[in-house]
Order: structure tokens, then C-alpha cells, then sequence
């Protein structure tokens, strides 16, 4: 130690030479992420593992010779002693961007890395030395950026190293950081000012020059027209905006693949059909199932396939709605009524609920003014328009992501003469959903 500060007091006061100089390692510790913990006062400092451990240190310069400046540091080299490699990589060396104390930083008040010293430096073995060029570090700290140390972070979430702290009593090897200087001598003694001389006489103004004396010429005359050139290639028409369209089907044509709506004796909907968008089912569903379990309806009560999920929040605004009935008949003075009512179906584990869409419905009803000697009335593939073919809604409903769709289908039926409210009609029906 003595020896230390015999060359550094030598190489003070003589000019024109150069030498190294330590400066002192003033505070050092280690943060753990997101943890309050505080390790100011370990024995190792810890970058990367579990925790995502990142190091700090911060020397002292004032202890650098008076008057220095950037052009005087010729190198500076920071030395980090690896105490333990857990497990080998890459660690980084940059700024700390914030000031921080070694009895209070943690991983809540820790600084961030501001710029780069050293990127990528492996870390491979226990028991040697990791060097760092960071002159340009110092230089910018001696030209007035402010001096908060230097933060190791790991590069990778593998590596897992430890460095020695000043308060290590086994190896006893703190972080360093060395400064090469070249000195240029002590500035010598500023001279006397010398007298300021007289004035001198100001001089003539000079004459102004002649102005020329040539007349403009004339204008020249105008060129000619040119060609108009070539129309250039139209170019693609761009994506329409807007929203999308989502199509549903029920049935193929046939009374076989068509959906059967019952009502009972009163005229209340019995059995009805459950179609999911976009997609395609034909076989009937019970209309109680609905309301089982006091509101509550299960995937597997309901539909067996799969159901289609919206990818995003979506804002529905209308809808167009077709039936076709089958084969049906119907008894005159009997008017039946057809509602095509949204759901959506609102998963809650590997079951869920359908939930009403609150005017996304359409209705479709019978006027039954077709009167024959028969008792009875027959709709066999009637094609829209006519008295059940075509409805449409316009609501507004948004349906959040990861939602499905579905349609329910249920019939009602009323007379004002002495007949039977229970019914059945077999129906086909494709619908149209639009959104924004």
C-alpha cells in the first residue's frame, strides 16, 4: 500500500508522463426482481439465476489529479473477480441510469441499464478475472454526465454467476476500476495583459462603381405544346371496408334434414331447433333445456360439435333471416309464429351458458288467410317471399372475444277458431349476421 502511494505522488508532479491509477470503489450490491430484499451488505455479488439477479458498483473519481479532462484519459478498465459460475453465459455492462444506495437499493428502486459499456461478455469460470474497456464511460463521467456506476444484468435467462464484493473476507477481490492517464504537466502562471494600442484612423469610403449601361433583352417566344404522354395503368382496387358477414344454415331440402317445431295444446313453444354460426345442424332441441338449472344450459345438452369462437369483440347491427318449411300442414284459422332469437354462448370452464342478445331476434308469422274445402293448409318448399319466408332486423349488440353464436328457432301458435294449438312444422332456414 505504501508503495502505491509513493508512484502516485511521483507521478503527480511530473510533467509530460503517464501513469495508472485505481480510484476507489465506493458502494457495491446486488438486486433480486421484483423482491424488497436488500443485499448491501453481502459477500458476492449476483447476476442473473431464478430472480434475474442484476449487480451494481460505483467508484469515487474526485480522487484523480485537479484539472484532468476527457483527453487525458487514455484507457479505463473496469475488473469484476468471478467468485462462482452456476451456470456459464453472457452478462452486459452498462450505465446505471439513476442514483441508488448500497444499504437501500432492491429490485423495486433499482436503476435501469442505461448505455452500453460491454455487451454479451462470456462468463466461463470461477476464479479469474473479467476485464471491461470503459474509457469511454469515464471520459463522458469527467466531462459532467452524471457518475451513478455501472449495473451488470444477465444477457439470457441461463446464466447464473457471482462476483466478489468489497465485503468478501475469503478471496477478497472487489470490483476495479483503473485509469490510464497521460499527463500534459501543470499549466504555467497566466502572463500580464499588454497594453491596448491606439486606434487607428478609420479610412476613405471608396467610390461607388458605374452602373451598366446594356438595355434587357427581349422576351423569347413561347415553345410549342408537348405531347400529352400515356395514360398510366389503373391501378388494383383496393379491400372493401366495413364488416363481416356470417352465414348459418339449418336442414338440406328434405323433411328428413329439416328441423321439426312443435307447440303444445296451449300454444306454447315445445320443441325447437339450436343452429350455431357459422355452421350448419338440422336435429331439433327441447326448448326446456334452456331453462334448466334455473338459466343455466351446458355444451353437452345442447349442441355436440364444435363450436365456432370469436377471435375478437365484435359489434353485430343486423340481421336476414330465410325459413322454408317442408311438407307441413297447418289447420286453417290456426296462426303459428316463428322467432329466430341470438344467443350467445359464454363458456365457464369445459361447460358454459347461453345468454339472450337483447333484440337480435326476427319473427316471422302466418296470416292463414288461405281458405280451401279442406280442413288443412300445406306449405311444401315454398320459396320467398311468402307468409314464413323472409325477415330482417337491424339491433346493436357486441358480443366480447371468445363467445360463440348460435340461433334458436321456436314456434308459438294462436286461433280464434275451435282448433288445436298443437302444431308441428318442419322448416329449412338460413340466416345472415352482419357486424361493423
Amino acid at each position: 500500500m505504501n508503495q502505491r502511494i509513493a508512484l502516485f505522488s511521483a507521478c503527480v508532479f511530473l510533467p509530460l508522463a503517464a501513469f495508472a491509477q485505481s480510484v476507489p470503489l465506493t458502494q457495491d450490491s446486488f438486486v433480486a426482481q421484483a423482491t424488497a430484499a436488500n443485499y448491501g451488505t453481502a459477500a458476492t455479488l449476483k447476476v442473473g439465476g431464478a430472480a434475474a439477479d442484476q449487480a451494481l458498483v460505483q467508484f469515487d473519481l474526485s480522487t484523480l489529479p485537479a484539472g484532468i479532462t476527457a483527453a487525458n484519459v487514455s484507457k479505463a478498465t473496469l475488473a469484476l473477480f468471478v467468485t462462482s459460475v452456476t451456470a456459464a453465459g453472457p452478462v452486459n455492462i452498462s450505465l446505471a441510469n439513476g442514483a441508488w444506495a448500497e444499504n437501500t437499493v432492491n429490485g423495486y428502486n433499482a436503476p435501469v441499464p442505461g448505455a452500453a459499456v460491454a455487451s454479451g461478455v462470456f462468463v466461463t469460470a470461477g476464479g479469474s478475472y473479467l476485464y471491461v474497456d470503459a474509457t469511454a464511460a469515464v471520459q463522458g463521467w469527467i466531462n459532467g454526465a452524471g457518475n451513478n456506476g455501472f449495473i451488470i444484468t444477465p444477457a439470457n435467462g441461463a446464466v447464473n454467476v457471482a462476483f466478489d464484493a468489497k465485503e468478501s473476507t475469503t478471496t477478497s477481490h472487489p470490483a476495479t476500476l483503473t485509469i490510464s492517464l497521460s499527463s500534459a504537466g501543470p499549466a504555467g502562471a497566466t502572463g500580464t495583459t499588454g497594453v491596448t494600442g491606439h486606434t487607428g484612423p478609420t479610412g476613405a469610403t471608396g467610390a461607388t462603381g458605374v452602373t451598366g449601361a446594356g438595355t434587357p433583352g427581349a422576351t423569347g417566344a413561347t415553345g410549342g405544346t408537348g405531347a400529352t404522354g400515356t395514360t398510366g395503368v389503373t391501378g388494383a382496387t383496393g379491400a372493401s371496408g366495413g364488416g363481416q358477414v356470417f352465414f348459418s344454415s339449418l336442414g338440406q331440402g328434405t323433411v328428413s334434414q329439416s328441423a321439426l317445431l312443435t307447440t303444445t295444446s296451449g300454444g306454447q313453444a315445445a320443441t325447437g331447433a339450436l343452429m350455431p354460426i357459422s355452421g350448419y345442424m338440422s336435429s331439433a332441441v327441447q326448448i326446456g333445456q334452456l331453462n334448466a338449472n334455473a338459466g343455466q344450459a351446458y355444451f353437452g345438452n345442447i349442441y355436440g360439435g364444435l363450436l365456432q369462437v370469436l377471435p375478437r369483440t365484435t359489434t353485430f347491427t343486423g340481421m336476414n333471416a330465410v325459413i322454408n318449411p317442408q311438407d307441413t300442414q297447418i289447420l286453417i284459422g290456426v296462426t303459428v309464429t316463428i322467432t329466430a332469437q341470438l344467443y350467445r354462448f359464454q363458456r365457464q370452464g369445459g361447460s358454459g351458458q347461453l345468454i339472450l342478445v337483447p333484440g337480435a331476434a326476427c319473427t316471422f308469422t302466418d296470416a292463414s288467410t288461405l281458405q280451401t274445402p279442406t280442413p288443412t293448409q300445406t306449405y311444401a318448399n315454398i320459396i320467398p317471399p311468402s307468409e314464413l319466408g323472409v325477415c330482417s332486423s337491424a339491433f346493436s349488440a357486441t358480443i366480447p372475444a371468445g363467445d360463440s353464436l348460435m340461433w334458436l328457432f321456436s314456434m308459438t301458435s294462436s286461433t280464434n277458431q275451435s282448433q288445436s294449438l298443437s302444431q308441428s312444422l318442419n322448416i329449412d332456414a338460413s340466416i345472415s349476421l352482419t357486424s361493423q
